[in-house]
């Protein structure tokens, strides 16, 4: 059992199953099972019917209300709750923050059979049982959407509801979850998953956008399958949700002309400005998506699923879309926040290589301006840990809290505490575009511009010095490229002097004093190259082809 699980809580119609299914789980769990109804039974000394007839279904709410919060209060057992513990909104609030809650679910001609076996008064059911099972059915659907973590069909026998209901508490266990947080009560989580991802992403959907909805799948095609199965299980959720619209790999998915092709197509589908997008992919999809869902009818909401590292932990964080120019990368861009982010780690693990490490230098930058410990531990990694999912769990959440508090406090870059993200950006984002993606991965070319923002910082006596061969170790240890030098040239200089960040004469850097502590600082363009130029003369060679 994962040290993380707390409390599990079962919500389900009647006949769902609660008790029995959650008796056998909370054997295998090794805890109790408390069951709401026996223990409000218990305290009154009358039965649940009873307490119907008695003080009518408002007075049995309060009691019930009073049962589950004592159980949340106790040790870590399984709660079995009624079929109506949704109804009350402050039994949700206190299910979600105090444990995993997962809907026990079936067909209602399942369930009516099921309670016309066991024969037990029901107070909400009398008369026509399987109408009123019907209608309640329909009313609360909505509820328990939004009151669970995870859905578990109860159509089976008991043993195999248990076994289903042990399976998803431990994977909701193993999940990490940040919340970006923004003004005015806004914001989003970012789940972090080990498998599931098209089943999580069905029940994150239900909480975020209306029953009905109309919702686009957009998709780099190298994750089609990937998408087809987020397709089918949004449609499965009851969403309004056609075939994956395709985008173009990489970053030719960033053009002014695919994000007029994705408008047009998304409207041809039938989106309306009450629509969704959930985009899958890397980060050029992420980028496209949000950029088009930002103009869209003015803006339509949009959730992603990044399926490469470097997306995990930065691209789909934030609310940052762009388009690419000629001049240079996202020179064309908005904010638009997205309502939900899902991170697969066994996605990113099953990645290339070069592609993980990619990644990894964005892992590495929040490590290094905010979190001495991650960047301590990707400094001891092995590169063959580096496919473990586990491992990725714990590097990705690290790196995405980082991120997540750097936008909660400055969501548009007003402030200046969002742009310590920046690090080793400036001078990246010039080598890559001068490379060209053909040559040379988003991630590698920032990891090059950590070394050079390293090397500028002591020179100027704001980095400890040996901080860029730390840093370089730790780029080659990942199986990154750590010699900046022969990517550096006039014309990388040239496309720095036109950058957004770019004020007057002046060029704002993030400087690294020690890994975990960053600070920004505005430094002459004229003395740049002085800044990053190599420690001793030396032939520049051309670059080689990774």
């Amino acid at each position: 059992m994962s040290a993380r699980l707390g409390h599990v809580v079962l919500v389900g119609l009647p006949g769902a199953g609660k008790t029995r299914a959650g008796a056998l789980a909370a054997r295998a769990l090794g805890r109790a099972l408390a069951d709401v109804d026996a223990l409000v039974e218990a305290a009154a000394g009358r039965s649940v019917a009873e307490l119907f007839a008695a003080e009518g279904e408002a007075g049995f709410r309060a009691r019930e209300r009073a049962a589950l919060l004592e159980a949340l209060a106790a040790a870590p057992a399984v709660i079995a709750t009624g079929g109506g513990a949704v109804c009350d909104a402050e039994n949700v609030a206190a299910m979600r923050a105090g444990a995993v809650v997962i809907h026990l679910d079936a067909p209602v001609a399942v369930l009516a059979a099921r309670l016309a076996r066991d024969g037990v008064p029901r107070p909400l059911l009398a008369g026509d049982a399987a109408a009123r099972l019907a209608a309640l059915a329909a009313e609360r659907a909505p509820l328990y959407a939004r009151a669970r973590h995870a859905r578990v069909d109860a159509t089976g026998a008991p043993d195999e509801v248990a076994a289903a209901v042990c399976a998803a508490a431990r994977a909701r266990a193993e999940a990490r979850v940040i919340d970006v947080r923004l003004a005015g009560g806004r914001g989003y989580p970012v789940e972090i998953v080990r498998g599931g991802a098209a089943a999580r992403v069905a029940e994150l959907a239900l909480a975020a956008f209306a029953p009905g909805t109309s919702v686009a799948v957009v998709a780099d095609p190298a994750v089609a399958a990937t998408a087809e199965a987020l397709a089918a299980a949004l449609r499965g959720a009851g969403f309004d949700t056609g075939a994956p619209l395709p985008t173009p790999a990489g970053e030719a998915a960033k053009t002014l002309d695919e994000a007029g092709r994705l408008a047009d197509a998304l409207v041809a589908r039938g989106l309306d400005r009450q629509g969704a997008i959930v985009a899958a992919g890397g980060g050029a999809t992420t980028d496209l998506a949000g950029f088009v869902a930002s103009i869209l009818f003015r803006g339509v909401a949009v959730a992603h699923v990044p399926t490469t590292l470097l997306a995990q932990v930065d691209a789909a964080i934030g609310g940052k879309t762009g388009v690419n120019r000629p001049a240079g990368k996202n020179v064309l861009g908005t904010f638009h926040q997205p309502r939900f982010v899902l991170a697969d780690v066994s996605l990113a693990a099953a990645l290339p290589p070069r592609e993980r490490a990619s990644g990894l230098a964005e892992a590495l930058k929040c490590g290094a301006i905010a979190d001495a410990a991650l960047f301590a531990l990707l400094e001891r990694c092995e590169p063959a840990d580096l496919a473990d999912p586990a491992l990725l769990v714990e590097i990705v959440a690290r790196a995405v809290a980082v991120k997540a508090a750097a936008v909660s406090a400055d969501p548009h870059e007003e402030t200046g505490a969002r742009r310590l993200l920046n690090f080793g950006h400036t001078l990246g984002h010039a080598i890559e575009s001068e490379a060209g993606p053909e040559r040379l991965r988003h991630g590698e070319a920032v990891g090059l511009g950590m070394a050079l923002a390293a090397r500028a910082g002591e020179r100027l006596a704001a980095s400890d010095s040996g901080l860029e061969a730390r840093l370089r170790a730790v780029l080659a240890r990942l199986g990154l490229p750590d010699d900046p030098d022969p990517w550096v040239g006039p014309e990388v200089l040239r496309r720095v002097r036109i950058d957004k960040k770019r004020q007057g004469g002046e060029i704002e850097l993030v400087l690294v004093r020690r890994p975990g502590e960053a600070a920004r600082r505005r430094v002459p363009l004229a003395a740049l190259e002085d800044l990053v130029a190599p420690a001793a003369p030396q032939r520049r060679q051309a670059p080689k082809t990774l």
